[in-house]
């Protein structure tokens, strides 16, 4: 469902560039495709990170030792729902601000005179992955989790 979101909103903005711009489809998606490289780079790194401590650090060491027969046993580096591990949450706004910059600067390739325009329209895919990264942390704090694994 996440991959046709964000092919959707990218192709249906792209080709309303395009066709206002009368330009080739190609040519909009590589001139401003590169803006939402921070997206996919910086926004999967407060996955990434969070589970590294959670889970991923300890399977890793544990996983070794026992293929090697290290006789090492070590526990993960956090606990899920500690609270340090928050800061982490703030890596998909970094993203998603950091990707309407670069879009901005990127846009200026395309026109001068329809800059803005062209700027909220390609600015979709953005927006609306703040949106749910803003409304997902809002969900979080409103309604924390109430049941715990062992």
């Amino acid at each position: 469902m996440a991959i046709f979101l964000v092919l959707s909103l990218v192709y249906v903005s792209f080709k309303a560039i395009a066709y206002m711009l009368k330009m080739d489809v190609k040519r909009v998606f590589i001139t401003l495709g590169y803006a939402f490289a921070p997206l996919m780079i910086v926004g999967s790194l407060s996955h990434i990170l969070e589970f590294f401590f959670i889970e991923y650090y300890s399977n890793l060491v544990n996983g070794f030792s026992q293929a090697f027969s290290l006789g090492i046993w070590v526990e993960p580096l956090a606990k899920r729902g500690e609270p340090w591990l928050a800061v982490f949450r703030a890596f998909p706004f970094i993203a998603g601000f950091w990707s309407l910059y670069i879009l901005w600067k990127r846009v200026n390739l395309l026109t001068q005179e329809k800059r803005l325009i062209v700027y909220l329209l390609a600015s979709l895919l953005p927006v609306v992955y703040i949106l749910l990264s803003l409304i997902t942390l809002i969900v979080m704090m409103l309604f924390p989790p109430h049941h715990h694994h062992h």
